[in-house]
């Protein structure tokens, strides 16, 4: 569970650290589906699949201990993954929705805390216990240093 929780809070504050990381991530998928980038597979090969793995296996031990709850490892990797590159890549659609820029401190430090609060509820057998290991880490882990 730790592991995992690490994981997402990492994955969100890498993302949160750099503003080009999303928007270049999203164009190369929107120029994948048109078939013009060639740096996919490369991304999938070296960096993506075996994240992807390494996160699939993490679940899969999670559920064979009973710390986490019967779940397709991919389809909750895939889901917790996602929740944090749709959070970056809908930025400016958040904004006019809302009228606030999800890379304020204050907005990062609440979705910090969501992300979070959602790995927990895809995954833990006992919330409970999960939500207090995100706490825990959260107070380990300083806040995110992104540029708003």
């Amino acid at each position: 569970g730790q592991r995992m929780l690490r994981y997402v809070l990492a994955s969100f504050d890498r993302m949160a650290s750099s503003r080009d990381y999303a928007r270049v991530l999203g164009h190369e998928m929107l120029r994948a589906r048109t078939g013009e980038s060639t740096s996919v597979p490369r991304m999938v090969q070296a960096y993506f699949g075996p994240i992807h793995h390494a996160v699939c296996r993490s679940i899969e031990q999670g559920i064979e201990t009973g710390e986490f709850q019967p779940v397709e490892s991919a389809q909750a990797a895939l889901s917790i993954t996602g929740a944090n590159v749709f959070y970056f890549i809908s930025a400016p659609v958040f904004r006019e929705m809302t009228g606030h820029d999800p890379r304020q401190p204050d907005m990062l430090v609440r979705r910090r805390q969501g992300i979070l609060d959602l790995a927990v509820s895809v995954l833990f057998a006992d919330r409970q216990a999960g939500r207090q290991l995100a706490q825990d880490i959260l107070s380990e882990v300083p806040e995110t240093q992104s540029q708003p």
